[in-house]
């Protein structure tokens, strides 16, 4: 069964499509796992609340680019291979694209670098398919911040910062073409699932 992963601004509703998908092949009797990053494992949780929870604590982009590593690694091992194994349909919230983009891209440590680093954590793990939700900086900024009134310590670094998630998805959608498939997500649910349906249909 495929492994296929959701990427995107925070905002761009990959929580939304991955439970209306998860459901979509529930009914049809296929067995599905859901998970996210980082997270996914009780290691993994530990490492997303020091990342993610504290505004106060400074991380240098290096270090959360390794942090995030560790967790996918154990993410790896523990939940993504012996789901395979088993022979589930994987949804994961997030996987390498994100590092590549938030850390590699937006905060510079190096896209090549970052690709080579998780290329080995992972021991050559890929997505089969991986499904880009495309909204534009503004909207998944008002999504995930403004309407929320609350921000973890990635989606406090502001609009600005937004803008360059949002270019970085781009590039390596431009890198990746045959792997990353942009979806336009600031569109009505109901259109973006069908189309992403359709996406994933090609792959089974």
């Amino acid at each position: 069964m495929p492994f296929i992963t959701f990427e995107g601004a925070d905002g761009s509703g990959k929580t939304t499509h991955i439970q209306q998908l998860a459901t979509f092949f529930g009914q049809q009797g296929r067995p599905v796992l859901v998970t996210r990053e980082p997270g996914g494992t009780k290691l993994g949780n530990e490492i997303r609340a020091m990342v993610l929870g504290d505004n106060e604590r400074n991380v240098s982009p290096m270090a959360e680019m390794l942090l995030i590593a560790a967790a996918r690694a154990q993410h790896v091992s523990e939940v993504l291979q012996p789901g395979l194994a088993e022979g589930k349909l994987i949804l994961c919230d997030r996987y390498i694209d994100s590092s590549l983009v938030y850390q590699g891209v937006a905060l510079g440590v190096g896209l090549d670098l970052v690709a080579n680093i998780n290329n080995m954590v992972v021991d050559g793990l890929w997505p089969d398919l991986t499904i880009l939700l495309d909204v534009p900086p503004e909207v998944a900024y008002e999504r995930s911040i403004l309407m929320r009134r609350q921000a973890d310590r990635i989606e406090s670094r502001g609009l600005a910062y937004y803008r360059q998630v949002c270019a970085g998805y781009r590039l390596i959608a431009q890198k990746w073409p045959e792997r990353i498939k942009v979806v336009d997500a600031n569109r009505p649910v109901a259109t973006v699932h069908r189309d992403i349906r359709r996406v994933v249909s090609s792959i089974l």
